[in-house]
């Protein structure tokens, strides 16, 4: 993964101190920051997802912190790894996580796993999320019924999201965004909405094969990813490669 020298930061003792953000993380050699995307090494802070946008999107400027801005205009947002917050309603049932079960790559949304698994099940270590820190196997999963009322917010885009009264979402005041309970919210409130890592339309390209030689041996050693024939025969044809040529670079 090619990487460029970070800004913002300076080197304090046995390690370097960031301030890129209002952390002001004490990195050591060999470390990262809380957003895993600054990384010390050989005393010279890194940034690692330099020129990496995973999210592109043209919104409505209303979607902005912003009051009576060019009203009806457009904003290009954009969006790269890394995140120097951790919050716990940030993946939402859209969400899509990505999966290896039983040797298979899948993408699979937050809500739609209680329709695959029981009420709780154990997973056999076959089975891994693929996080920003390697795979990580999952060992349990359960869903919890809440028995109290349930709200569901709806925004002037359509965006649902449904929680509990006591849940505390921020909300814009007019000056800055503040903590508020979703039983107090009102008609009108500008709420702010974390968008998904994922493109709502897609991921234009992925190499795939780039991204799984990142895992492992002992997890890709039976992996099977189908339908990918056709990008065979595309190498095939255009760099006349056979098929026995391919397999032979790729490992």
């Amino acid at each position: 993964m090619e990487v460029h020298l970070a800004m913002f930061w300076k080197r304090e003792g046995e390690g370097i101190r960031c301030n890129l953000c209002a952390r002001n993380c004490f990195i050591l050699p060999g470390k990262r920051g809380f957003c895993m995307v600054r990384e010390n090494r050989n005393n010279k802070l890194y940034s690692l997802n330099y020129g990496r946008v995973v999210g592109l999107n043209v919104d409505p400027i209303e979607k902005k912190p912003l009051f009576h801005f060019f009203p009806g205009s457009v904003a290009l947002s954009y969006a790269c790894r890394g995140c120097n917050w951790r919050c716990q309603f940030c993946i939402d049932g859209d969400v899509p996580i990505p999966l290896l079960v039983n040797g298979y790559f899948k993408l699979i949304k937050a809500r739609d796993f209680d329709k695959i698994f029981e009420e709780k099940v154990s997973f056999t270590p076959e089975m891994y999320a693929l996080t920003i820190l390697g795979p990580r196997k999952i060992i349990g999963i359960s869903r919890k019924r809440f028995k109290g009322k349930i709200y569901e917010i709806i925004t002037e885009h359509g965006r649902r999201v449904r929680l509990t009264k006591d849940h505390r979402i921020m909300v814009w005041n007019g000056k800055k965004f503040v903590e508020k309970p979703v039983s107090k919210l009102k008609i009108g409130d500008k709420v702010r909405i974390c968008t998904t890592l994922f493109r709502t339309k897609g991921i234009d390209r992925i190499n795939l094969i780039k991204e799984l030689a990142k895992l492992p041996p002992e997890i890709t050693k039976n992996l099977y990813v189908s339908n990918v024939r056709h990008i065979f025969e595309k190498i095939k044809i255009e760099m006349g490669y056979s098929f026995k040529e391919i397999s032979r670079r790729l490992g």
